[in-house]
């Protein structure tokens, strides 16, 4: 009897579940509004809910998990595209250090030659001088 009466549970626990799956409503003001009195039906509801419930954690849990891939993702690209523009300034200095070399190197180059000249000019103004001295001596002995 007490076999008979748990088999006869088990069908309305069955009965219950298969209904509840495939009849339940989507929008939570039916489901507020159902009312269950057996207490394997209201298993049955409690367990939808708990499933409802894991479903829209497991949804939040991928969505965040997704998010947080994104967010990785995008800091990842922004560090390249510093390391990118990094690389890029430093290209540029290194022309412009390039280019500051060279420039140098012509200032130091006319600065040279123009105080190599210099010096000639004034060799050429101590022969100058020595020679007009010599002039004025020859003709002082006159």
């Amino acid at each position: 009897m007490f076999s008979l009466a748990l088999g006869e549970a088990d069908q309305k626990h069955n009965l219950a579940f298969s209904w509840f799956t495939r009849f339940r409503p989507f929008s939570s003001d039916h489901e507020k509004d159902f009312v269950v009195k057996d207490k394997h039906s209201q298993y049955v509801v409690r367990l939808c809910k708990y499933l409802k419930e894991r479903r829209q954690q497991t949804t939040r849990e991928t969505l965040l998990n997704k998010l947080q891939q994104v967010e990785k993702e995008l800091q990842q690209s922004k560090m390249e595209r510093e390391i990118e523009s990094i690389k890029t300034e430093v290209v540029q200095l290194e022309e412009e250090t390039k280019s500051d070399n060279t420039k140098a190197a012509a200032l130091q180059r006319a600065d040279t030659h123009k105080r190599e000249t210099i010096g000639n000019e004034v060799k050429k103004i101590d022969i100058l001088t020595a020679l007009n001295k010599e002039k004025q001596r020859t003709k002082r002995q006159r």
